[in-house]
């Protein structure tokens, strides 16, 4: 009996010096394996297995009142299975990092480059392989995903204002030696560098062509409501992310990655390179602007 009443006396006076009210305090388990505090007796005894309890319940019960140490998280919902179509240049690369702490790395896969060797290694992959997985992100269109992947598959997109994202892409291009573009286009000015993205008839309205196959703002507006799990521009992307946190039951943490090395551009855009960005993009101006009046779009916001 004074062994027992020495270790509640321990434990209420060392949690009311922490300050935690009686409400808050964990309950006494027994340990997972022997406790060295088991094999002391009396009151040093009680003193250590009260240490141990207050050590365990610092390490994953709760927060203790004062600590710097992060709640624990609430548990993974690892029957979820997400799609990342990401849009080159939409932040995608810090979206997938934070999802690939909930997925884990060994449950996640990235095509970032979404060229013909990314292709060949996602519709590669084998059965076996995509069973493990639980996120899938790439350059790909949803259509491209949608060839392997079927309806358990949830996709997530984040879009981008048109003309910053073509800016983004000039910085990008320019300060990667490396872009397969770069030798051809390093030396041109922006307006140059316009008049030959232009040319290429992929990059016309892709935000568009990555969500629904083709340049239509409302066929794609539409696949964003009723095909999408969730879609955001980037100036709604925390409230898109708080959603996706409560689904996946982790909560997400975004940083900035892979941002471009900064390359100096005009403070204001000339008429003429204005103009070709609008052109180039003119249904994607029309689906940003839908979805950026929404806030946050798809198949989580209906429900």
């Amino acid at each position: 009996i004074g062994g027992r009443f020495s270790e509640a006396r321990a434990r209420d006076e060392l949690f009311a010096a922490m300050g935690v009210g009686a409400g808050d305090r964990p309950r006494s388990r027994p340990p997972a394996r022997p406790d060295p505090a088991d094999e002391v007796s009396g009151t040093a005894g009680a003193g250590l297995r009260v240490r141990g309890e207050l050590l365990r319940w610092a390490h994953g019960w709760r927060r203790l009142p004062g600590s710097s140490r992060r709640p624990k998280r609430a548990p993974r919902t690892l029957d979820r299975h997400i799609i990342l179509v990401h849009i080159p240049k939409t932040a995608g690369t810090s979206l997938y990092n934070s999802l690939r702490r909930w997925s884990t790395r060994q449950h996640a896969i990235r095509f970032e480059r979404g060229d013909a060797a990314d292709w060949d290694r996602f519709t590669a992959l084998s059965e076996e392989r995509l069973g493990e997985l639980h996120l899938i992100a790439g350059h790909f269109t949803l259509r491209q995903f949608r060839q392997r992947l079927d309806e358990r598959w949830s996709p997530i997109t984040v879009l981008r204002d048109p003309v910053e994202r073509t800016l983004s892409v000039y910085r990008f291009v320019l300060g990667e030696p490396l872009h397969p573009w770069f030798d051809e286009v390093h030396d041109m000015d922006l307006e140059h560098f316009l008049e030959w993205y232009g040319r290429r008839p992929h990059v016309r309205d892709q935000q568009c062509r990555f969500v629904c196959g083709v340049a239509d703002a409302e066929v794609a507006l539409e696949a964003l409501e009723q095909g999408f799990l969730l879609a955001a521009t980037m100036d709604h992307v925390e409230a898109m992310t708080a959603r996706l946190s409560a689904y996946l039951g982790y909560s997400l943490e975004l940083a900035r990655d892979n941002v471009s090395r900064p390359v100096a551009l005009p403070t204001d855009l000339s008429d003429t390179a204005r103009q070709i960005i609008e052109e180039i993009n003119r249904e994607d101006i029309e689906l940003v602007r839908r979805v950026r009046e929404a806030k946050v779009l798809g198949q989580l916001v209906v429900a």
